[in-house]
């Protein structure tokens, strides 16, 4: 139904200085003419696009054929400065209706450039590729029954061709219970730590309850990972990309053990709800007993009748 028809854009909110990424525009229609877009900021330079698919779909609901067509315009960028910058809406038309997306708005990170072109496994640095196990401040010093959020995150400046035989801890000292992921987990972001860009995921979240107190570790994740190198001889240039010319460099990662300190008895949290449970018992006992005289005269009253 033209009532349903939307153009949705799908683009990254942050990317590294000179890193190739994609913008694209989707239409849930067909036949659709005169796409425009706002003019694209003079800090990105636009490496190819737009590119113009069409895809459709078939469905039977109760006999009914239904007939799903999405149009996508795709552009592929690259940013020449750091900075925050906004992408206005575009436009595309369906028959005599306009129809127009949302602004993009794109955080771009300066590129590291001491860590560009590896060509050998001797390159890669401790910190071109890592996983860290994340607790939140609050979670470090806790109590027997307080609950710990770990977060375990993998943070590269190379784009990885695989991650593979990822391995947890037994959390030996905890009962786990593990937080299902949802869709903005399993996304690239780029973020910055200690200084260098880095694109992270969030590879996976637990919950912990501390089994005892004292200084409990938290073991060490691992996985193994590819990483997709350039050749001595590359060029680095838009072809190269395209037809991913490189080779496989393999490396294990592992995160640092994290230690906790965990104090005997309850935290103030637990504490303060135990201590509401006992007024509210005490406040019911001396309401039951103010009430008991008259219960019993109405009692009395009753077979007094």
């Amino acid at each position: 139904m033209a009532d349903d028809i939307s153009l949705e854009v799908s683009a990254p909110s942050e990317v590294i200085e000179g890193k190739e990424f994609r913008m694209i525009y989707t239409i849930n229609a067909h036949n659709t003419t005169d796409f425009q877009l706002s003019s694209i900021p003079e800090m990105f330079d636009v490496i190819m696009g737009p590119g113009i698919s069409t895809s459709s779909s078939i469905q039977v609901v109760n006999g009914e054929k239904k007939t799903s067509v999405t149009t996508s315009y795709t552009y592929v960028l690259s940013a020449k400065q750091t900075g925050d910058f906004r992408i206005g809406p575009a436009t595309v038309k369906k028959g005599d209706k306009q129809y127009e997306s949302n602004p993009v708005s794109i955080k771009v990170f300066p590129f590291n450039k001491e860590n560009n072109n590896i060509t050998k496994p001797a390159e890669i640095n401790d910190d071109d590729v890592f996983i860290r196990a994340i607790i939140a401040d609050s979670g470090k010093n806790v109590y027997v029954k307080d609950s710990v959020l770990v977060t375990f995150k993998i943070y590269s400046v190379h784009d990885l061709a695989s991650v593979i035989n990822i391995r947890f801890p037994d959390f030996e000292n905890f009962i786990s219970d593990e937080v299902k992921p949802d869709d903005t987990n399993q996304q690239w972001r780029v973020e910055q730590y200690n200084g260098l860009s880095y694109n992270t995921a969030i590879v996976k979240k637990y919950v912990l309850f501390p089994k005892r107190s004292g200084r409990l570790q938290i073991g060490s994740a691992s996985m193994d990972i590819t990483i997709r190198a350039k050749k001595e001889n590359s060029q680095g240039g838009f072809l190269d990309n395209f037809f991913d010319n490189g080779e496989g460099i393999s490396k294990e990662i592992k995160s640092p053990p994290v230690t906790i300190n965990v104090e005997p008895g309850l935290s103030a949290a637990v504490m303060k709800d135990k201590k509401n449970t006992i007024m509210g018992i005490i406040c019911f006992g001396v309401l039951f007993l103010c009430a008991l005289p008259l219960c019993k005269h109405c009692y009395i009253k009753l077979f007094e009748k």
